[in-house]
């Protein structure tokens, strides 16, 4: 690929749902009817290195960073619907995603009080 291809495609993804489905981790909408029920999953349609390395980057937010292991904690442990762990992390994928390109789009630095917002830090603080 050359540099005129890659400029067209960074200027493709203009909204934080375009990016999830580049990199494919979007849930999949097999049966949309609402009367499904089985598990849902990620769509895998997407970049499947740049979601490996996502995936990675997420398990290391998870370890070293408090506010992504308090959300991890607060997914895996709610009293409704609670998620599995790679549910966890795939959730910490989306939401770094979106933090990344809000960063990258605003051109901030990144600020530790407003990656989990008011409706976030309430819900973890009822949950405590």
């Amino acid at each position: 690929m050359n540099h005129n291809q890659s400029s067209k495609q960074n200027q493709r993804i203009s909204r934080i749902s375009e990016s999830t489905l580049v990199i494919g981790t979007d849930r999949a909408c097999g049966n949309s009817s609402g009367l499904h029920k089985g598990k849902t999953t990620i769509s895998k349609r997407g970049r499947c290195r740049l979601r490996a390395l996502l995936f990675r980057a997420a398990l290391t937010m998870v370890a070293k960073n408090p506010e992504f292991r308090a959300l991890h904690l607060y997914f895996t442990t709610r009293r409704d619907n609670p998620l599995k762990k790679k549910q966890s992390i795939i959730a910490i994928c989306n939401k770094l995603i979106r933090v990344l390109f809000e960063l990258g789009r605003k051109q901030k630095n990144y600020d530790a009080s407003k990656v989990l917002g008011p409706h976030r830090e309430a819900q973890l603080q009822a949950a405590a």
